[in-house]
């Protein structure tokens, strides 16, 4: 014979707050900072939800346990004329990696957990025509990263908080060289530039293009300049 299981009645108050959760789908629900509709589940926000704060901000996307958690847009109005939109992966109420829409251009990458600062692997594009794709580390270009400026010109190599530092390439593509060098805290210690498709550069070439080196001086220059980049790049 199957022992019976006991069952604990609910007490009346516990009847009643089950009954006045919050579950399912509600169309409008108004809080302290503002209006939500979407789902619940046990007085919470759970599920496909838009919250409308008072501060003129606007969620909409996932959520779980009253945080933004999962894949949502918040829309935030600075001013009249001024819209910051973050799109992509919430992970308790933090942005963490997305979209990101500003006045000056569009980020998409990745961000530091807690804060919405650039950090990891991400591309900001300027609305100047300017790109960076690379590393960040608290909203500043911070490893390996190739940044292509307004004009034409761009560097594909290492950078530290901002700074072009160790080993790069920098394309004048405006006149038509080519510097291969070593940077220290944005500054080239040791380079060579060389003409580089000076028939296509984007503006005008140099004026005076740089003298052809013999193959045996060039040779010796070489074999120089790799000690010389080596002995700055032990310094770093």
């Amino acid at each position: 014979m199957m022992p019976k299981c006991k069952t604990t009645a609910l007490t009346r108050s516990q009847q009643l707050d089950q009954m006045t959760r919050k579950n399912g789908y509600k169309p409008t629900m108004y809080e302290a900072h503002g209006v939500y509709r979407g789902h619940w589940k046990n007085d919470m926000k759970n599920g496909k939800g838009t919250m409308i704060y008072n501060n003129s901000t606007v969620y909409v996307g996932d959520w779980r346990d009253n945080k933004r958690h999962g894949v949502g847009v918040l829309t935030k109005r600075l001013s009249d004329c001024d819209v910051m939109i973050y799109e992509g992966e919430w992970f308790n109420n933090q942005f963490i990696k997305g979209r990101w829409y500003g006045k000056n251009g569009i980020y998409e990458g990745e961000y530091m957990p807690g804060t919405k600062l650039k950090c990891g692997y991400g591309t900001m594009r300027w609305n100047d025509g300017s790109v960076y794709s690379g590393f960040w580390s608290n909203n500043k270009y911070h490893g390996k990263g190739l940044l292509v400026e307004a004009n034409g010109n761009y560097y594909d190599g290492y950078w530290n908080y901002g700074l072009k530092h160790g080993k790069g390439i920098y394309m004048y593509r405006n006149r038509g060289q080519k510097m291969d060098g070593v940077w220290v805290d944005g500054v080239p210690k040791v380079s060579t530039i060389i003409d580089f498709q000076r028939q296509n550069a984007l503006i005008l070439p140099t004026i005076y293009p740089i003298p052809k080196i013999s193959s045996c001086d060039l040779e010796v220059l070489d074999n120089m300049y790799k000690t010389v980049q080596s002995n700055v790049l032990d310094l770093l």
